[in-house]
């Protein structure tokens, strides 16, 4: 009997450790897939939803660090300079993290305007490249 016991302990933590190492590469891939879809928003002339995509890849990679680094759940917030910092990245990208993380309510709701006019090409485009150092730097590190 305690054999069984043990060995359903054993499978229940080898499936936290699996969970753990494969976590990461999940929220990584979304992440990329984001920032794809951001390019796609851009070339359709959609800025507000490149911001808006931009924004949502680098939250999911940055917690695709964490779960990397920290080895535990990562807060459920959207501050990306709470998790830029937390990991220690890079201070250059601290502008694009703090634009971002202001972006969060701007490209979803209407305020003085509505998302759609609130950002043009090259807000956009800078946005973009900014995210995409970013990315990069992140694919560097892992």
């Amino acid at each position: 009997m305690w054999l069984l016991v043990l060995q359903q302990e054993w499978k229940g933590l080898w499936g936290q450790v699996f969970k753990m190492k494969e976590e990461p590469k999940k929220w990584m891939e979304q992440a990329e897939a984001d920032l794809v879809t951001a390019q796609v928003n851009f070339d359709g002339e959609r800025y507000y939803a490149v911001v808006q995509f931009c924004q949502q890849c680098l939250e999911k990679a940055l917690k695709s660090m964490w779960l990397d680094e920290k080895k535990k759940e990562f807060p459920y917030i959207h501050d990306l300079t709470f998790f830029m910092k937390r990991l220690e990245l890079p201070k250059k990208f601290e502008v694009i993290c703090k634009d971002l993380t202001t972006a969060y309510a701007e490209t979803r709701y209407p305020t003085e305007d509505i998302p759609l006019r609130k950002f043009n090409k090259e807000d956009a485009e800078e946005i973009l490249n900014r995210t995409s150092e970013v990315i990069g730097w992140i694919r560097e590190k892992k």
